[in-house]
């Protein structure tokens, strides 16, 4: 261990009272929630004491250990204050959820031994820990963006557990900001060559678009609108961090997919939902379409590595592990002059920073070059959702525990991160602008006033929203 890392370990062993015990609590699955936990581990800690974040190395997403000292009035039964919390959230998605919880396996969590740190520019007395190692330890619990079988292979995975909704969760389409800021112009929108993005003025694509294009059978752009051009020469405009992103050939107007992996509840939502697979036999939707893959786009450069990026400038799909790699991905595409579109959570919204690595949670920094676009003029926001005008891509998610198993200590800390995960008080105070609670769990829709959702999906199997008052 480092030296400085034995100084922080002392200096929280040292906070405690003499009878301070330390509380491990571990939680696998969905990195579209990633946010939402963080905020409620960070929350338990007392900020007059040291405390510090380890996020281990390689990787879109790494695993990261939130250790501090428990603040008072958390309420937790066994965690007194003054207690040193250990809380690890491995590296997801929601697949990883699902089965390790179910049969009691491990999953990868970040050990105290790193190779840089950065002392938090906001928050006093936190650390954050970088190029960290990796151990393995058995979730008690986990999260997945939907209900566990959409994310498993067989019911034996999943036969073990109990799942609740936590969170109503809203997804969107993003695209690259070549493709966003053309179509402003096509549109006739406002601030087309503005440094801001309005979501009023964000460009709109249909719904059936969006279809063709995951399933390829829309993969130019030009299927959009037939006056879309291929992207400006970007060879002279270099990612800061990231200069390797290189405008290299001509550029074209085909659709680049930037999307997540099977096993994401991401993708499993878009499929149910937006494809209707696995409905395509519901009377509710009919008509389920295949996602194109990696291994069926117009190039073979990524056969092999599903989540190869390099500039092909023909239809392509890139699959990613972690909702990180999307992001990235829209980005590297805008840098090498290709016109791409991608599904994410939008608790993650363009630009923005978090506290696992120095200055961002993602590989490109706060540089993103994409934004999210309305469907059928409908921007996807919780308001939207919670107003009963966006339907098209959201899900219930699922907090994951095994039926038997757990003393009480467990018990108690996995209710207090589902109730906290799920309060539209705590979304608001995050604030997370892709979630809404639930009214199944006991909050009242107020028309408007907290993200409270007036949907419900009852789970989400094949099935459409229902408004509820």
């Amino acid at each position: 261990m480092k030296l400085h890392q034995i100084a922080l370990a002392a200096a929280l062993v040292a906070a405690g009272s003499a009878s301070a015990a330390t509380v491990t609590f571990t939680v696998s699955g969905a990195t579209a929630l990633n946010k939402s936990f963080e905020k409620t581990a960070l929350d338990m800690c007392n900020t007059a004491q040291p405390s510090a974040t380890y996020s281990t190395s390689g990787g879109a997403k790494p695993a990261v250990r939130y250790e501090c000292i428990a603040k008072a009035g958390l309420g937790i039964a066994g965690v007194a204050t003054g207690d040193t919390l250990v809380i690890n959230k491995e590296q997801g998605g929601s697949s990883q959820g699902v089965k390790p919880v179910n049969n009691s396996t491990a999953v990868t969590v970040a050990t105290t031994t790193c190779t840089a740190s950065t002392v938090d520019p906001v928050v006093t007395n936190r650390t954050h820990f970088t190029g960290c190692g990796a151990t393995t330890a058995v979730p008690t619990a986990g999260l997945s963006d939907v209900e566990p079988k959409l994310v498993a292979t067989a019911a034996a995975d999943y036969a073990n557990l109990n799942n609740a909704g936590v969170v109503a969760q809203v997804f969107g389409m993003a695209v690259s900001d070549n493709v966003y800021r053309q179509l402003q112009g096509l549109q006739g929108l406002a601030d087309v060559n503005a440094t801001t993005f309005d979501p009023a003025n964000a460009p709109s694509l249909p719904a059936s678009f969006v279809r063709g294009a995951f399933s390829g059978n829309a993969n130019d752009w030009t299927a959009v609108n037939p006056n879309l051009l291929a992207d400006l020469d970007r060879s002279g405009e270099n990612h800061p961090n990231q200069t390797q992103w290189d405008d290299a050939s001509a550029n074209s107007t085909a659709v680049k997919i930037c999307r997540r992996a099977t096993g994401s509840g991401t993708l499993a939502t878009f499929e149910a939902t937006v494809m209707a697979q696995p409905c395509g036999t519901s009377g509710t939707y009919a008509g389920a379409t295949n996602l194109s893959t990696a291994t069926s786009d117009d190039t073979g450069l990524n056969d092999v590595n599903k989540a190869f990026l390099g500039e092909t400038d023909v239809y392509t799909v890139v699959e990613h592990g972690q909702q990180e790699g999307v992001d990235s991905c829209l980005t590297q595409a805008y840098y090498q002059g290709e016109m791409a579109i991608g599904i994410m959570g939008t608790e993650r919204q363009s630009g923005d920073t978090g506290s696992k690595t120095s200055g961002s949670d993602d590989n490109d920094g706060v540089q993103d070059k994409w934004h999210y676009v309305k469907i059928g003029q409908v921007y996807p926001s919780v308001a939207n959702f919670v107003a009963g005008d966006y339907d098209f891509y959201w899900a219930e998610a699922s907090f994951n525990r095994r039926k038997t198993g757990y003393n009480g200590t467990e018990t108690a800390l996995m209710n207090y991160f589902s109730n906290k995960m799920g309060d539209p008080a705590a979304i608001l105070s995050i604030p997370l602008p892709g979630l809404a609670a639930l009214t199944s769990n006991g909050y009242a829709f107020d028309y408007g006033v907290s993200p409270v959702s007036r949907a419900s999906r009852g789970g989400n199997s094949c099935k459409m929203g229902v408004q509820t008052f």
